[in-house]
């Protein structure tokens, strides 16, 4: 099923559909079926957007394939229902300790938050996501050791959760075994090759053990998935500088540059890569520029006196 706020040939103007909706979804106790909720809130949205004039009226669409009973996205409340198997009263119990946990993360409030995911993992203790986001509340306690067992657990549970390897490789990293954390970087990379947080970790990787190649293979991958981003092409010009590839690294800076013309660590590297080539004029114009965006990094203003004297 596919929501639309509008029409393929229609802006999306106001947050009309995106308040009417869940307004919708509310009534009959939240037990109406979605076709219903969907035709109270197109008729809302219609009528309010049209009422602004300037041709401004959405027209909210819904596509669907779905054969069967109605769909209703509510359910009623646990005490109005018999006779729960005693397996989803597990669930529910443990359900409803971690979504208390995640609101007191939310609110910065750490070790109430791990008190509630022990809670939902004693409850349903195959829960993985529990496990998980209670290793993620240990890590903003420094506590690495306890992070890693609720990690391994969870991936005990769900192999197959990308982020779960992904964020144990961190963790793995902060202990110090560096074989187990690129073992996990590289099971989240063949569970999702198009992850970028897995891209950029494999190339940090990569360049701390000297391998610039790899780390430049990583990130062109990155690159080729996400052409748009200027932080990956600083990422790779930085790694080609490392690989000695100077013309290519000076090509990917200039890139992260037009894409980003307010990225001060990205005008820095245009203007030590133009440096090296022996362009001394054009390095001073981005160190300059640098300099402007971030006037109180000591760091640039060091380059671009050198760069100024060596002009």
């Amino acid at each position: 099923i596919i929501l639309s706020s509008s029409q393929p040939n229609q802006i999306t103007w106001s947050p009309a559909f995106s308040k009417n909706l869940p307004s919708a979804l509310r009534q009959e106790d939240g037990l109406i079926s979605l076709n219903k909720a969907f035709a109270i809130a197109k008729q809302k949205t219609e009528s309010e957007t049209a009422a602004t004039g300037l041709n401004k009226k959405q027209v909210p669409v819904m596509k669907s394939a779905w054969k069967g009973a109605e769909l209703v996205l509510g359910a009623p409340p646990v005490e109005r229902v018999a006779n729960l198997p005693a397996s989803l009263n597990s669930f529910l119990s443990a359900e409803g300790a971690y979504l208390k946990a995640s609101k007191l993360i939310a609110e910065g409030k750490t070790d109430e938050a791990l008190d509630q995911y022990k809670l939902a993992i004693a409850a349903d203790p195959k829960y993985a996501d529990a496990l998980a986001d209670c290793g993620a509340a240990y890590t903003m306690k420094d506590d690495w050791k306890s992070a890693a067992d609720m990690y391994k657990r969870a991936i005990a549970i769900n192999s197959s959760d990308g982020l779960f390897h992904l964020n144990y490789a961190r963790i793995l990293d902060k202990l110090g075994e560096k074989d187990s954390s690129l073992e996990e970087l590289n099971m989240a990379y063949r569970i999702n090759p198009k992850d970028m947080s897995v891209l950029i970790a494999l190339s940090n990787q990569s360049l701390a053990a000297g391998k610039a190649d790899a780390a430049v293979r990583y990130l062109e991958e990155a690159v080729d998935l996400y052409p748009s981003r200027a932080d990956s092409r600083e990422r790779l010009s930085y790694a080609l500088m490392k690989s000695g590839d100077v013309g290519h690294a000076v090509a990917q800076a200039k890139e992260a540059v037009h894409l980003d013309p307010k990225s001060a660590s990205a005008q820095t590297l245009l203007g030590s890569l133009l440096m090296v080539q022996g362009y001394v004029g054009p390095a001073v114009d981005a160190y300059k520029e640098a300099a402007k965006l971030s006037p109180n990094d000591l760091d640039v203003i060091w380059l671009l006196s050198r760069s100024m004297e060596k002009n």
